[in-house]
């Protein structure tokens, strides 16, 4: 279904799952609480997120294998009644379950709450949704932008070559993110990094233990 996205986190901290290899591992449960935006397959990791994706393919797989979060808590068949999915792809403009925004272009940061900038990545356009979602601080993980070794990604589902998916992130999809930076900034959104190793370098760096920290002296 189409429409507008409305800024229920308000002035709130939003952490965006991606799905570099550096969250292997990584137990969502130290997130429980907070907002959080899963791209593609790390709702796996946090199930009680919104989640984003991009290509129709993604969703037709995961409803054909019916996967469930690494916890074994909930099948994606529940998930996409029980979670808040939004894309960016067509194919869902009158799908029940999932709101479609418009990919209004390539770069920059889309102001419009029924569109988004696509970047050349889901991830990209993950920071535009938290944007949307009213966030008044991103915090970015899973954003390595590089490959380790032969892996890809934090998961083995539909990993690519290496070799080739690393030109893709350095030609294709590292050169957008800058063009976010400015119109975030003047929105008075602070961004940060939490991705360990990550070649993403246009934003701070900061370790996950340190943000979660702020919050308990809240």
């Amino acid at each position: 279904m189409t429409g507008l996205v409305q800024p229920v986190w308000k002035g709130e901290t939003a952490f965006v799952l991606a799905g570099g290899p550096s969250l292997r591992g990584f137990d969502g449960d130290q997130l429980k609480g907070q907002r959080v935006v899963t791209v593609n397959d790390s709702w796996r990791i946090f199930p009680d997120g919104v989640g984003y994706f991009c290509d129709a393919t993604w969703w037709t797989n995961q409803i054909a294998r019916c996967f469930w979060d690494l916890k074994m808590r909930r099948s994606f068949h529940d998930q996409i009644y029980k979670g808040t999915w939004y894309t960016g792809s067509p194919a869902f403009a009158e799908h029940p379950q999932v709101r479609h925004l418009r990919l209004t272009g390539e770069r920059g940061l889309e102001t419009d709450p029924s569109g988004l900038r696509h970047g050349s990545n889901s991830g990209y356009q993950a920071i535009n949704l938290a944007y949307h979602l009213g966030a008044a601080r991103i915090v970015l993980l899973g954003y390595d932008m590089r490959c380790s070794g032969a892996r890809t990604h934090w998961h083995d589902e539909g990993a690519f070559a290496s070799a080739g998916f690393a030109t893709t992130l350095e030609r294709e999809f590292l050169p957008h993110f800058d063009s976010l930076v400015g119109p975030l900034r003047d929105a008075g959104i602070e961004v940060l990094n939490a991705t360990p190793g990550s070649a993403l370098d246009c934003w701070r760096r900061t370790a996950l233990e340190d943000v979660l920290f702020a919050f308990k002296g809240d």
